[in-house]
């Protein structure tokens, strides 16, 4: 439609002295004139919707109809149009109603009573634009969406295609230190075992994203022994607290059961990367890992609570910025890693 082509409003109105009224104030808007089509009946006002839903610009609609009354009318026409902008007339000034019309998608709501052709007009056109901006935006989220979804599964895809061969050499640095190794091969060794075992680790960090991005990301539930989980993380990262100067101390309460179900490898990422942070902010030791019971909440079920807390020395006051911030700053164990070997 070009800009000084006619709008084509739909009017829908029961009354034949209000549509008239309406329709000439319509007509006098300048400069872009409005045609109007005239609908007594909401049945009327489908079926004209139904069969020039794509020439129609906007639809004034009277909510008390003899085949439709109240909100019921506007739902109907909006389920029959839903990308067309509605104007609600009335003949009370009732607040109630209007804001009851909007929430249910209404783009406005005038009084009957003097509808002024400037003030018609404006309205329209409003509305209009109102809606054409609605529907650019959820066109764009949508085309967001799908780009995250294609993202997402070529993360996806991507990951289990590393994974495969990430365990084959996984496999083989397991096996070579299995061998008789001199000091230097077996350190090198360790080294390339450990590495495989952060990059599968980060792998399967972004795995999870994916997830969360199409929310198909759901917990295993097997069973595990939570006192082992615990001892390995430590024993692990003992080499780096010591290199820090730090005392690194994990334990498990008494009365905690060591058997529990849960998602093992996730809860040992996250334990991991909250120790490793510890030890990178802590000024002096202990960095401690402590497995402890937990009050059961009373709306909880039967099961179990437990807690798991790594603690440390206080650090510096700007030691949170700086774990938040250490995605954009490269700020990995393993980006730190690297810097220590150069």
């Amino acid at each position: 439609m070009t800009a000084t082509a006619p709008l084509r409003v739909l009017l829908l109105e029961d009354d034949p002295d209000d549509a008239r009224l309406v329709a000439r104030q319509l007509r006098r808007v300048r400069p872009r004139p409005f045609e109007v089509l005239h609908a007594a009946r909401l049945s009327e006002a489908l079926a004209l919707l139904e069969g020039a839903v794509d020439g129609i610009d906007l639809v004034l609609a009277d909510l008390g109809l003899p085949d439709s009354t109240g909100v019921a009318t506007l739902d109907a026409l909006t389920r029959a149009a839903p990308r067309l902008p509605v104007v609600v007339l009335t003949g009370t000034d009732d607040d109630r109603l209007a804001i009851e019309a909007m929430r249910r998608g209404a783009q406005d709501y005038l009084v009957k009573s003097s509808p002024q052709a400037e003030v018609l007009g404006r309205v329209a056109r409003y509305a209009i634009e109102r809606k054409q901006a609605e529907a650019a935006l959820c066109e764009a989220r949508d085309q967001a969406e799908q780009a995250a979804r294609v993202k997402s599964t070529l993360l996806a895809m991507t990951g289990r295609e590393i994974r495969a061969p990430l365990a084959s050499m996984l496999e083989a640095a397991d096996r070579l230190l299995e061998t008789p190794l001199t000091p230097r091969q077996r350190d090198l060794g360790e080294t390339l075992r450990s590495a495989g075992q952060g990059l599968r680790a980060l792998i399967d960090d972004i795995l999870d994203f994916a997830r969360l991005d199409v929310g198909d990301l759901t917990l295993d539930e097997a069973p595990f022994d939570l006192g082992a989980l615990v001892e390995t993380l430590c024993r692990g990262l003992a080499p780096r607290a010591r290199d820090q100067g730090l005392d690194l101390v994990c334990g498990v309460a008494d009365g905690v059961e060591r058997q529990v179900v849960g998602d093992q490898a996730r809860l040992r990422r996250v334990l991991a990367s909250l120790l490793v942070e510890a030890l990178a902010v802590a000024p002096r030791g202990p960095v401690t890992l402590v497995v402890e019971p937990h009050p059961q909440p009373p709306d909880s079920d039967d099961a179990r609570w437990l807690r798991l807390s790594v603690r440390s020395a206080p650090g510096r006051r700007d030691a949170a910025p700086e774990v938040i911030a250490g995605f954009r700053r490269g700020g990995s164990p393993f980006a730190r890693r690297r810097r220590q070997v150069a």
